[in-house]
């Protein structure tokens, strides 16, 4: 189980990075009509790397620092291109994808809280 859950994150974070990657290439060059689309696309594919991510300590070996180091750093750049997002988004009057780009990212949220609790407890 751990090494598909390993495999499955490894694989998502590439995905994530590319998006990420191109978000940042259509912010300098403001390219406004890509801006919703990966604002979706990053909400989806950084929530299920919370959902991985938050996975991983539970099946395998992991301590309660490493654990929220990674998460915390993981969190702060996926809502700090959501957040370069929504300003330029708002900036050129485009409402900003708030239920597609951020729910996912809340249930990610959800069970990376219950696994930390989870680690501490084992």
């Amino acid at each position: 189980m751990y090494k598909v859950l390993l495999a499955t994150h490894i694989f998502g974070a590439i995905f994530v990075g590319i998006f990420i990657a191109f978000a940042i290439i259509s912010l300098i060059k403001r390219d406004k009509q890509n801006y919703s689309f990966f604002a979706k696309s990053i909400g989806l594919g950084g929530g299920a790397q919370l959902i991985t991510g938050a996975l991983l300590p539970v099946f395998g070996p992991s301590t309660l620092f490493s654990f929220c180091s990674k998460i915390g750093i993981y969190m702060s750049i996926i809502f700090m291109i959501e957040y370069f997002l929504y300003r330029a988004m708002n900036r050129t009057q485009i409402v900003f994808p708030i239920k597609p780009a951020l729910s996912f990212l809340g249930i990610g949220m959800i069970c990376t809280v219950i696994s930390g609790i989870t680690i501490f407890v084992k």
